[in-house]
């Protein structure tokens, strides 16, 4: 837990540019996730955890009991997974895949195509992902960035 408050105290002290600050949040959240997962036996750890980093940082980077519980499960679904990778995808990205069904594909997508919350959920909303991820292998490069662009622009022309 102190490597993590060493990290966060890091962040805040310093002042780092947007993209350095989100890959070091996923790695934080990724981190606590860990530290809550493997120590998942003591009932009140989320409450606990919550309150001390809520005394010490205040709401600013959301550790809530409901983010934490997305922690853990951010950790659980990807604890045999880089970090290094899905660092690179936001934590409103990670929020967002977490809820479907095609995870893993969407993180590979993601990751491929650079792609921004907007168009995710303009993509998952109009079944993107059932309708190409499952259907095709991404690594085939068939659905190329002008498709998704057109998609994400006038979903109702593809």
């Amino acid at each position: 837990m102190e490597e993590i408050i060493k990290k966060i105290d890091n962040i805040i002290e310093n002042k780092y540019d947007y993209k350095y600050i989100k890959e070091e949040i996923v790695l934080i959240y990724y981190l606590l996730g860990k530290y809550l997962y493997n120590n998942k036996k003591s009932y009140n750890l989320i409450y606990e955890v919550e309150d001390i980093l809520r005394k010490k940082y205040g709401l600013l980077i959301g550790f809530t009991r409901r983010n934490l519980n997305n922690m853990v499960k951010f950790y659980s679904l990807y604890q045999n997974e880089n970090i290094n990778k899905l660092k690179n995808i936001s934590w409103d990205l990670h929020l967002i895949i977490m809820k479907q069904n095609n995870k893993k594909e969407l993180i590979k997508y993601c990751l491929k195509y650079n792609i921004d919350k907007k168009s995710l959920n303009k993509i998952i909303k109009n079944g993107f992902n059932e309708k190409y991820i499952s259907n095709n292998n991404i690594e085939d490069d068939i659905v190329t960035l002008e498709i998704i662009k057109k998609l994400v622009a006038n979903p109702t022309k593809i």
